[in-house]
């Protein structure tokens, strides 16, 4: 009789000690993002859960980069890796100290108009990314229902990173508030610049998963006459007119950003929206820009 209970209780304490480490196991198990390289990147020692159980089957490991910058943006593993309140520089090729996150081109043209459209870069800056691809020549492509044609694929628009320098950019203008007031500021801004309501309603969505949840953030706005120096647009088509706006995104406490020779201070003044044509061939860039971090 003794022996049964002593077998028992051996069985108990045995399948009990299988469960404790089963758990211990499942929550040192990587469970890989699937939509961001960077988060993948980690140090083995650095492997630290998360979550206690019994959310340890959905754990991942904080990358090795998360004390620069994760108390800093809501969205530090998703959509860029960022470094204390600015862009992690040694992620993205380049020297330039200013990081044009997605800035989109949008065409406005008659059906089956022919493009070639090519971005011409100064020394200073560098592109980054594009889609559809960006060959030697640029894009060549075709409008359609208020889309870009590339072959048999159709964009709803053009897309492309690239880093550039400080210089020659205005840190004069702009404005300075809460994340939600900015949003709508720039869009005010869009909106009187007459970027149509799919191209705005793209920008907010950007704007929404990029733009970090600081209390107090300044907007520098940049037109073509300040962007035209590091990278203009060539394109074979003279009715074109050319709207562009990039966004340069700063902390209030500029104290938090290197010392830039621009940028260093909070803006001086409002800025005052230029005037914009109204013409059936049109092509329209939004982006936002961040500064490296440090």
């Amino acid at each position: 009789m003794m022996n049964k209970l002593f077998l028992k209780l051996f069985a108990l304490i045995l399948l009990e000690s299988i469960f404790l480490f089963s758990l211990k196991l499942m929550a040192y198990v990587y469970v890989p993002y699937t939509d961001c390289w960077s988060c993948n990147q980690r140090i083995q020692f650095q492997q630290q859960p998360i979550a206690p159980w019994p959310y340890a089957n959905r754990l991942a490991y904080t990358p090795w980069y998360q004390w620069y910058g994760v108390q800093n943006f809501q969205n530090y593993y998703y959509p860029a890796a960022w470094y204390g309140p600015g862009f992690n520089s040694n992620t993205y090729p380049g020297n330039g100290p200013i990081y044009a996150a997605k800035p989109n081109i949008y065409i406005q043209a008659p059906d089956k108009t022919k493009i070639e459209l090519k971005l011409n870069f100064n020394s200073q800056a560098n592109l980054l990314v594009a889609v559809p691809i960006y060959g030697k020549q640029g894009w060549a492509i075709e409008s359609q229902d208020g889309k870009v044609q590339v072959g048999q694929v159709s964009y709803d628009y053009l897309y492309y990173d690239y880093r550039l320098q400080e210089n020659d950019l205005q840190s004069e203008s702009g404005f300075c508030g809460d994340r939600e007031e900015m949003i709508q500021r720039m869009i005010e801004i869009l909106d009187k610049r007459n970027y149509q309501h799919n191209e705005i309603e793209d920008f907010l969505e950007n704007a929404y998963a990029k733009l970090p949840r600081q209390s107090q953030l300044c907007v520098f706005p940049q037109t073509d006459k300040e962007l035209n120096s590091q990278l203009s647009f060539e394109f074979n088509h003279k009715k074109f007119s050319l709207e562009r706006l990039l966004f340069i995104i700063a902390p209030q406490d500029m104290e938090l950003i290197p010392k830039l020779k621009r940028f260093s201070i909070v803006p001086e003044k409002n800025f005052d929206i230029p005037k914009s044509k109204k013409t059936d061939f049109v092509i329209r860039e939004w982006g936002l820009g961040f500064l490296q971090g440090h």
